[in-house]
């Protein structure tokens, strides 16, 4: 544990001052690393030397092979262990609560009685959760009924205004009608996504997305799943075939990568054969379609999934006959 404190600590420090030193054009940070990672190799090296410029890593090796200059601020960590940031391939700034994970009631904002201005200023205050632990990229697969807004947070750390990570964000999730409404007909509630029904109408949002920042386009090709008394697992597809190649193809020509949630069976079939980019949860998983997944060169969010899996097998084990779980974002 105290090795695991050190780690933190050093890449905090490193974090927090080559952030507060952005747009300080030709600055040199000096950071002394009594350990250092090499993700590369996977060695832990000694006694070392980090120079970091404008943001970006110029040199790094043993101390008496890289000069540090007489103007550069040093950062001494010759006590602790550096590593290089962490990546999250999937996270939702916006989820307060989701899913009910956070233990001791219900979620903490709400989008009913929460605006959007107190919710975005929540999700800011979670990315710099994740750069605190270690994260200094992020990839955010949906806003959550947060609109726009994780462009936002995204340009307001890539300015310098805040401290964050860096972040790939995707806005609102893409769903056909039908997935994700809240409330009955007569009550207009916010929606956490964006509905879209036929290809050109999935095109257009897909436009629209990448029109307002988005860098990911991500869409829900099944909804939620239940388990039937036998323990096989059930997921209804959502889009057809045409519209998730739609939605892939438009995301493709634009420079842009799609994300399918895709829990298994028909819907999780289509993503692969369009050829998305990952593939969420995929809880479903059969040879065939990882076969397919080999071919087409698609990512499984496999650490997201992993917990996915965890979490719902402890559900499991609490209830009887037919379950039908919260999906999972």
């Amino acid at each position: 544990m105290k090795s695991l404190k050190r780690l933190a600590v050093g890449l905090v420090a490193l974090v927090a001052t080559a952030s507060s030193a952005q747009g300080q054009a030709g600055s040199v940070i000096a950071i002394r690393a009594g350990h250092l990672f090499d993700s590369k190799s996977g060695k832990l090296l000694d006694n070392q030397i980090v120079l970091v410029k404008d943001d970006k890593i110029a040199a790094a090796g043993p101390a008496e092979s890289v000069q540090i200059p007489s103007d550069a601020q040093v950062i001494d960590l010759s006590k602790s262990t550096v590593l290089p940031g962490l990546i999250d391939g999937h996270t939702h700034v916006f989820g307060f609560g989701l899913d009910g994970i956070k233990p001791g009631g219900p979620p903490f904002a709400s989008p009913i009685n929460d605006t959007r201005e107190y919710r975005t200023l929540l999700a800011l205050a979670n990315a710099q959760k994740d750069l605190r632990a270690g994260f200094t990229t992020v990839r955010d697969l949906m806003s959550h009924g947060g609109g726009y807004a994780d462009v936002d947070i995204k340009k307001a750390i890539n300015r310098g205004y805040f401290q964050g990570p860096r972040m790939q964000v995707s806005t609102m999730g893409l769903v056909a009608t039908g997935e994700g409404i809240l409330g009955s007909p007569e009550v207009n509630l916010p929606r956490n996504y964006q509905t879209v029904d036929g290809p050109w109408a999935a095109r257009q949002a897909v436009r629209e997305q990448i029109h307002y920042g988005a860098d990911w386009i991500k869409f829900h090709a099944t909804a939620d799943y239940e388990f039937e008394p036998d323990g096989a697992l059930n997921s209804d597809p959502t889009f057809t075939k045409e519209e998730v190649l739609a939605i892939v193809d438009e995301a493709h020509r634009h420079g842009k990568k799609a994300a399918c949630h895709a829990f298994g069976g028909e819907g999780l079939r289509n993503c692969v054969e369009a050829g998305a980019d990952t593939i969420e949860h995929a809880i479903e998983l059969d040879e065939a379609t990882a076969d397919l997944m080999k071919r087409k060169a698609s990512t499984w969010s496999l650490l997201h999934t992993l917990f996915a899996q965890r979490l719902h097998r402890a559900r499991c084990q609490v209830h009887r006959g037919k379950i039908q779980p919260a999906g999972v974002a």
